[in-house]
């Protein structure tokens, strides 16, 4: 029987980030508006993956009313039968008996979420964040759920919300800064890389992606800087820490960055990288086979004294 690691892609080790960004490289194949089966089923393998507890950290005090601990029971009873429209239902009715209950509505909104209602659940979203105006967590889901719809603009917004809430979350800076990439913001993918850098190290994190992203986007031309994040993110391939599809596209993102802005030089790191792959897929080999060729090349125009011509 398909796992829910087969169904998202990912290993039985990956962690909470490698699951979503999974789930949103899959949402943007699958959106739910014209495969809403294969949404549902994604979704599901998303929402049993990642950690639940996250959603509802801010709540994780708060104890159930007594007249509602039956209702959430069944509404968790539905939810392991797959019965995820009655969940939501049941979800609804404690809301309108309770409405003070944010844990209960950001239940909610993932039980919307999950059966496809993404319009309905972006409503909940917003209004727990008006109710919840300092909670990034809540910042965030919001986020991530206008990403789904498909609303770039407006998940931009929401990231930025949560990023001034909690400046060392990490899967909103790299999710903001795709959100700038995906609309060919170029401009403002390079600043906000350079700052995310800075930010998470503050608070002793990092991540390959973010890294990856200020060296070809947020280092401009300071070839030093550039050198400094490679050094950074050769070191996590080789720790395995982001995983290996991470270590892969941030490899192909280098090469392509190496060869358009003739810094071939570099190329090196990027082999070594490799080392760190136990099956390269063909891609890749070709890829690196021909940033191989140029760097063999430049290294022999360079012994030559740069001269022109056949060596």
């Amino acid at each position: 029987m398909k796992s829910h690691y087969d169904t998202l892609g990912v290993g039985t080790s990956a962690d909470a980030r490698q699951i979503k960004r999974a789930y949103f490289d899959l949402v943007k194949q699958f959106p739910p508006e014209r495969f809403p089966e294969k949404f549902r089923e994604i979704r599901t393998a998303y929402d049993a993956l990642c950690d639940e507890k996250k959603l509802a950290a801010q709540d994780e005090d708060v104890k159930l009313p007594e007249d509602a601990v039956f209702l959430y029971d069944q509404a968790q009873k539905a939810r392991q039968q797959g019965r995820r429209e009655h969940a939501a239902d049941i979800f609804k009715m404690i809301l309108e008996i309770h409405p003070e209950l944010s844990a209960i509505r950001a239940e909610y909104a993932r039980s919307l979420e999950v059966i496809g209602k993404i319009g309905k659940a972006f409503d909940v979203w917003a209004d727990l964040c008006a109710r919840e105006p300092d909670s990034a967590v809540y910042a965030a889901a919001l986020a991530d759920c206008c990403v789904v719809r498909g609303w770039r603009k407006k998940a931009i917004v929401a990231y930025k919300r949560a990023i001034e809430i909690d400046g060392g979350d990490i899967d909103c800076w790299e999710s903001l800064i795709e959100c700038h990439l995906e609309g060919h913001e170029y401009r403002n993918a390079a600043r906000i890389s350079a700052r995310a850098v800075d930010a998470v190290r503050e608070k002793d994190s990092e991540s390959i992606y973010l890294y990856t992203y200020a060296a070809v986007f947020g280092a401009g031309h300071d070839l030093q800087k550039i050198e400094g994040y490679l050094k950074d993110i050769v070191r996590m391939a080789r720790e395995g820490s982001p995983g290996m599809k991470a270590v892969r596209d941030t490899m192909l993102l280098l090469l392509r960055f190496i060869e358009s802005e003739e810094l071939i030089r570099f190329f090196p790191y990027i082999r070594t990288m490799a080392d760190t792959l136990p099956s390269p897929d063909d891609e890749i080999l070709a890829q690196l086979s021909k940033a191989e060729r140029a760097f063999e090349a430049d290294a022999l125009k360079e012994n030559a004294g740069g001269e022109s011509g056949e060596i």
